[in-house]
């Protein structure tokens, strides 16, 4: 699920988007050393796809939390913890995070004024976003992605659970890196724009039984993104 960037003005003028910046990954508590790790091995194989792996650092922060993060009464201080990302805007009422919200804090990072970089959160609460049941995850273009693996887990099949989870990492930091590039003929626009060939930018709907296929397919075509996404994801670095 994409949403379109949002450009910050200073001085009355655009600020030049640099795409090589380091990736800043933290997770909640509720995600296993394995989903770790599996989250830190899946950013890697991305940014070795793209040709930028030397380039671009992942810096791990793991459950992220400043000395500071709460206040004397007890209330998540704005910005300095995984928590306020994530576990701030969970909804009693559906038991749910709402991602929207939780996404949006991407923008209003004062973080990334210090230091511009590319956010990746994973989290084991479920997400929602307007008008949906649950997502399993949220993407901004070039800014970052809160991606869940809660309907991923429990599968029968341990290796199928693993790759169903990279399967959504795969989307999610597609989309954050600037995939698909609209204007092509083969996508489809179903919760944003989604590519329509055997790729990891494709739009799943029934969870987890699409991510499933796509994973056969991507086993059986020996490749993660189509040609198309490949090759925009390597000229979104050489901007």
């Amino acid at each position: 699920m994409a949403e379109e960037p949002r450009i910050r003005i200073i001085s009355s003028r655009t600020v030049p988007f640099n795409p090589i910046r380091p990736v800043y990954f933290m997770h909640t508590p509720d995600i296993t050393e394995e989903e770790r790790q599996l989250a830190l091995e899946t950013l890697e194989e991305i940014l070795d796809i793209a040709n930028v792996r030397r380039q671009i650092p992942i810096i791990d922060f793991g459950v992220w939390r400043e000395p500071n993060y709460q206040g004397s009464d007890g209330q998540l201080v704005p910005h300095i913890s995984v928590d306020w990302y994530v576990n701030k805007w969970f909804n009693p009422q559906r038991k749910q995070v709402d991602a929207d919200e939780a996404a949006r804090q991407l923008f209003i990072d004062p973080w990334n004024e210090k230091q511009p970089h590319y956010d990746v959160i994973l989290t084991a609460q479920d997400l929602y976003a307007p008008n949906t049941n649950f997502v399993v995850g949220v993407a901004h273009p070039r800014r970052g992605t809160i991606t869940s693996v809660r309907r991923f887990r429990g599968l029968h099949d341990r290796r199928m659970e693993r790759e169903t989870k990279k399967q959504e990492l795969y989307h999610e930091v597609g989309h954050v890196f600037g995939l698909p590039n609209e204007g092509r003929g083969d996508l489809e626009y179903s919760l944003g724009a989604h590519c329509n060939n055997k790729c990891a930018v494709r739009q799943g709907l029934s969870v987890p039984h699409d991510w499933i296929n796509f994973v056969h397919d991507r086993e059986r075509t020996g490749q993660i993104y189509c040609a198309t996404d490949t090759r925009d994801l390597r000229n979104y670095f050489r901007r």
